[in-house]
């Protein structure tokens, strides 16, 4: 007997018991994903608010150099986070609870993550990014590795 028979021939009130809190799971993950997303966000535009405020006599303009390297450091560290991050959520949890629900839910309108994926793989690339907002998510960043340059430069 192979597994996709004995998953079937389990009660169905477990299989709904543990399709639960895999959701779950994924919805905590991704809750965690936008949080850690938000607050390199905020460290990433307040240290910039505070570079462009800072008078003359201040040391950040003769520490320029060091202080541009951090923020890029710090705008390359939350674009990489962005990016890995939506890939372990999407090939870990949304995957891996697709075929749960494939081997365990007969009705296949009650298949939403395995719907969705579905959509998603007929989608062009642009048109998938601009839905689930990974242009938006991965944009920011991007804004902030630029504005650290320019302000090394001397442009800001």
């Amino acid at each position: 007997m192979n597994n996709r028979n004995e998953v079937r021939s389990s009660n169905p009130r477990q299989q709904e018991f543990l399709y639960a809190p895999l959701v779950d799971l994924r919805n905590t993950e991704l809750s965690i994903y936008w949080t850690r997303y938000n607050i390199l966000s905020a460290v990433n535009f307040g240290l910039l608010a505070v570079v462009l405020s800072a008078s003359d006599d201040s040391f950040v303009p003769t520490m320029r150099t060091l202080v541009s390297l951090g923020g890029v450091l710090i705008a390359v560290i939350w674009l990489l986070f962005t990016v890995k991050g939506k890939q372990l959520l999407k090939n870990r949890w949304d995957q891996n609870i697709s075929i749960y629900e494939n081997k365990c839910i007969d009705n296949p309108d009650l298949r939403l993550f395995s719907r969705v994926l579905e959509n998603e793989s007929k989608k062009k690339w642009l048109r998938k990014n601009w839905d689930n907002l990974n242009i938006l998510a991965r944009s920011l960043p991007a804004l902030c590795i630029v504005a650290w340059i320019i302000f090394w430069r001397g442009r800001l």
